[in-house]
């Protein structure tokens, strides 16, 4: 089985999982996700039981896969090193599959910008590394989610 198949397939169990919760709404599923998670919820956004997605700093898949998805509000920062030219990617080919999206890349702020927690040690070394919290972009990020889902979901 390929990657892909493989990938696929838990992402449609992990949805099946929660879509089955008796507190779960089946019409209303969203799925956040931050680095990593942003990737799975990237990942997520094809599967028909999910209505949005909100994936912050995630490694875009396929432009394949990205041409199937649902509405999708996502943020970057445009010096997080690790995922430079993502966003710009995600919205282009979101665009182009004209799927309702606010793909937003945010100047002056690096990788996980929305996180005001975490280690020390990466709170220290933020600064070196673009790394790190910023207040106004976390804020208008998440007044961006908390719009935008009620829109699509």
């Amino acid at each position: 089985m390929s990657r892909a198949a493989c990938c696929g397939r838990t992402v449609r169990n992990l949805v099946g999982w929660i879509t089955d919760h008796p507190d779960v709404d089946q019409g209303r599923v969203a799925v956040v996700g931050f680095c990593l998670g942003g990737g799975f919820a990237l990942l997520m956004g094809n599967v028909p039981a999910v209505k949005a997605i909100a994936p912050n700093y995630g490694l875009v898949p396929d432009d394949e896969l990205i041409g199937q998805m649902c509405p999708t509000v996502a943020s970057y920062g445009a010096k997080d090193r690790a995922f430079r030219g993502q966003g710009q990617r995600l919205k282009s080919v979101l665009d182009a599959a004209v799927i309702p999206n606010d793909v937003k890349i945010y100047e002056g702020v690096g990788h996980s910008f929305m996180n005001d927690g975490g280690p020390a040690l990466i709170r220290m070394a933020g600064k070196l590394a673009a790394v790190g919290y910023r207040h106004d972009a976390a804020e208008d990020a998440w007044g961006r989610i908390l719009a935008f889902f009620p829109e699509h979901v």
